[in-house]
């Protein structure tokens, strides 16, 4: 009789408490900690499906589509936190567009605010952040790879390190090989992307140019890279009704970099000849202050805004 009691007890006890779970708070669960330590597949799939658990999500949150969520990173914008619901703290990020016109080109005149547009959605990430499609720069950093096997790896061979000598060659000929190789003749890019994306293929091969021009350390072979550069510069590589020329187009030089790389020729220039250090000041010196009017335009936190320190330090040349 007593054990039949004692069940009665629980069996009671059970039912107060089963109602009693039911009754209490049903709001969503805010999920703080991801346990990652177990590797099942059924662990892994529930982690990808967090965006769309809603019951993880604060209340009132909205997953922005891909087109708002583009123009936060381009325009720039408020985004908050799907769990929280606090901003997103970006730090002194205003977007890409604000971005791209302080510190790499102001002017609209020189890249306008559509060709922005397309220089972000295209050549910034191998999707498309709002179609999702492949882009172009998946084709740019194929090219990339190719030119850096083919050419700047070949090119740097000239250089042997045992004996610290070059074997010579044909500085026109390689600028004019390069030039040929970033065209693509059936598509072209536009004229601006090699202007802006990262890795351009230029820099590492004018190194190497610049490198062999110092150990020669004579006025001709400085004055062939520089006038090569100028023609990089201005289009010119090609000449008329060679078959790339129509595809032909002007590319941003860094003169702050390059008119020091100049300025370093300096000793070797007096050595060589009576009108080494002439031509540094006045063809060199004038050719980069003829431009300054064009890297104005850039804004003065451009690294391509031309430096006075620069145009002075040729100025100051003692001929």
């Amino acid at each position: 009789m007593g054990t039949y009691i004692v069940i009665l007890i629980v069996i009671f006890i059970s039912i107060i408490v089963y109602k009693s779970s039911q009754n209490k708070d049903d709001s969503p669960v805010i999920l703080t900690h991801l346990d990652t330590d177990d590797d099942s597949d059924d662990e892994i799939d529930d982690m990808e499906d967090i965006d769309y658990q809603p019951s993880m999500r604060v209340k009132g949150w909205k997953q922005p589509t891909p087109k708002e969520k583009w123009e936060i990173d381009f325009y720039g914008g408020d985004e908050f936190d799907r769990f929280t619901g606090k901003k997103i703290d970006r730090g002194d990020w205003e977007g890409y567009q604000k971005h791209f016109r302080k510190n790499i080109c102001s002017s609209v005149n020189i890249i306008t605010d559509q060709e922005l547009i397309d220089i972000h959605q295209n050549y910034e990430n191998p999707v498309h952040p709002i179609s999702w499609k492949d882009t172009r720069l998946t084709e740019v950093n194929d090219l990339k790879r190719i030119i850096k096997r083919d050419f700047i790896e070949s090119l740097k061979s000239k250089y042997d390190k045992s004996s610290k000598s070059w074997t010579d060659f044909d500085v026109s000929g390689v600028f004019m090989r390069l030039r040929g190789q970033m065209i693509v003749q059936n598509n072209p890019f536009p004229h601006y992307v090699w202007n802006v994306v990262v890795g351009n293929p230029f820099n590492p091969f004018y190194i190497i140019c610049r490198d062999y021009t110092k150990s020669k350390g004579t006025l001709r072979s400085s004055q062939v890279l520089f006038d090569n550069v100028c023609k990089w510069e201005n289009g010119k590589i090609f000449r008329e009704g060679e078959p790339d020329k129509e595809f032909e187009t002007p590319l941003w030089i860094n003169w702050n970099k390059k008119g020091k790389d100049f300025l370093s020729l300096k000793t070797k220039l007096k050595k060589d000849s009576p009108e080494g250090v002439g031509w540094l000041k006045d063809t060199v010196g004038g050719y980069i202050d003829s431009r300054k009017e064009f890297y104005d335009k850039f804004g003065v936190e451009s690294d391509l805004y031309i430096q006075d320190e620069l145009l002075q330090k040729h100025d100051e040349l003692k001929v």
